[in-house]
């Protein structure tokens, strides 16, 4: 018996899948697609065609885009994340320099996973770069769990639909002044701004001589929350600060204070000041820089970089949390003439451990796909050859290619076991406990002249009809249909086998290794 591992081969009267995928862009679009012709010819024949019906799937797309790519998200914490802000990083200069994404990045859509509900983006910055990130609000992640959105592009007349409000628990871009969200302090200089850098406006803050400028949100917030934010400074030691508080009239100090914990980026330096003790961390002088600040039930945490990579982030952490809270922001300037700005913040929810954000292949917009499968056996050897057609007027066919790399041959193509020491007439009868050193050639028999590679097993035929009365003497040496030999074999090619067998029951004889 031969296990073939090279799919190459096939044996007369075995049945063969034979299978093809279309979609729209490879059919021509004036005709009327139902049907497809399987072709093939064996050996030397005429090309015989065969009529089949198409299997056809519509797909679900976002009407009058023309491209998406698969998102999934991995959800690693084994909980089911709901409502969940995931961060997405694309290169929207290669698709716009490719003319298949608006130049303003206006034509982006999200979808969940049918391809048709719209979900809720923000493009946070780098339209028209290698790294564009784009926050997205996701309805539902199971746990442990792949799930799948999708990111459309390619509609020239669709206006951008980014909106970070839609996205976050909490979000201000600070385009200008906004008593709905924010309760700003009166008697000290603050504004709204571009301050040409790229990043478009944003809310500075100026302190007076005694230094301190400061707003507050006008809601409160629980914990298991992030707050991210981007920040830019006019001067080294332009200080921002954010720090939580359930009063609506805290204020800012640099030391500990029941009721309020503090966080502070400081010319070359970061703090934590908590409600009891405080922490900071040396830091290189950046003049952008984005922050993030993680409130848990047990654990506050302080990130910040320049990039958003989690391997080059600068982390404190302290055991202290907070619930109900108000988010001030605000500056402690030591001259008038520095500038402290927030180019926008957003409080998102938090997972212990983040999803998993990874892109799939671009995908066209087609109205449809078309499958063929045809199954089939042949009766006689020879070299097959097969494509298929799709639609029915001959001169307008599209085909696979020829494809000729399957070989149909005959059972009699098999192993020959050749017994040779000792000699076959010289076998004698075996009683109890009496063994037999063997000594085999496995050959291959064929017609035809090519390598294998595969498995075969000895058969033993004995005197006695009495299966279970041969057993080998060692487990390397046993060939059996759970422990087949494996083989490389060309045409004429012999591999020498050698065990020993012995009797366990009275009187057999061995009479063919085959």
């Amino acid at each position: 018996i031969i296990y073939l591992s090279n799919t190459s081969y096939a044996i007369i009267n075995q049945p063969i899948l034979f299978s093809s995928l279309w979609n729209a862009s490879q059919i021509q679009s004036n005709l009327f697609l139902s049907h497809y012709v399987f072709s093939y010819k064996l050996g030397n024949s005429q090309w015989i065609n065969e009529t089949y019906k198409f299997g056809i799937a519509s797909q679900t797309w976002l009407s009058n885009w023309q491209y998406r790519i698969p998102i999934t998200i991995t959800e690693r914490s084994g909980n089911t994340l709901t409502d969940y802000q995931v961060l997405v990083s694309i290169n929207t200069q290669n698709l716009i320099s490719q003319n298949k994404m608006r130049n303003d990045c206006g034509d982006i859509r999200f979808t969940d996973s049918d391809g048709i509900t719209l979900l809720n983006y923000w493009i946070e910055s780098g339209c028209n770069s290698a790294n564009t990130k784009i926050w997205v609000k996701v309805p539902n992640i199971p746990a442990n769990s792949n799930k799948t959105i999708y990111l459309y592009y390619g509609n020239p007349s669709a206006t951008s639909m980014s909106n970070g409000d839609l996205v976050f628990e909490f979000f201000d871009d600070f385009d200008g002044p906004n008593t709905t969200k924010w309760v700003y302090t009166t008697g000290y200089s603050y504004g709204f701004a571009d301050d040409g850098s790229g990043y478009g406006y944003g809310i500075w803050f100026v302190g007076d001589a005694n230094g301190k400028v400061s707003t507050r949100t006008t809601r409160t917030f629980q914990n298991n929350i992030i707050i991210e934010s981007r920040l830019y400074k006019n001067d080294i030691c332009a200080d921002h600060f954010i720090y939580i508080s359930q009063s609506t009239s805290a204020t800012w100090a640099w030391s500990s204070t029941s009721g309020v914990i503090r966080f502070v980026w400081n010319c070359d330096n970061k703090y934590i000041y908590r409600q009891s003790s405080s922490t900071y961390t040396s830091r290189p002088d950046e003049d952008f820089y984005d922050i993030q600040i993680i409130i848990t039930p047990t654990n506050v945490i302080f990130r910040d970089w320049k990039t958003r990579n989690p391997s080059n982030n600068n982390t404190l952490q302290l055991s202290d949390t907070m619930n109900n809270f108000y988010i001030y922001i605000g500056a402690d300037q030591d001259n008038t003439a520095y500038k402290s700005y927030f180019y926008w913040l957003g409080v998102r929810k938090y997972s212990q451990i983040e999803p998993i954000i990874s892109l799939g292949n671009e995908e066209t917009n087609l109205p449809f796909t078309a499958w063929a499968n045809v199954t089939k056996s042949f009766s006689q050897v020879g070299n097959l050859c097969w494509r298929f057609y799709a639609n029915n007027t001959i001169s307008l066919w599209n085909s696979t290619p020829i494809n000729c790399s399957i070989n149909i041959i005959s059972p009699e193509f098999s192993l020959e076991v050749k017994l040779i020491q000792p000699n076959e007439n010289s076998i004698n009868n075996l009683t109890v406990g009496e063994s037999l050193n063997i000594r085999a050639h496995v050959k291959m028999r064929s017609q035809y002249n090519f390598c294998i590679d595969g498995n075969a097993y000895l058969r033993y035929n004995i005197s006695s009809n009495m299966p279970d009365s041969l057993v080998p003497t060692s487990s390397n040496s046993i060939i059996s249909n759970a422990n087949p030999i494996s083989f490389n074999l060309c045409t004429n090619q012999e591999i020498p086998i050698d065990f020993t067998i012995y009797a366990t029951k009275p009187s057999f004889k061995v009479l063919d290794i085959n």
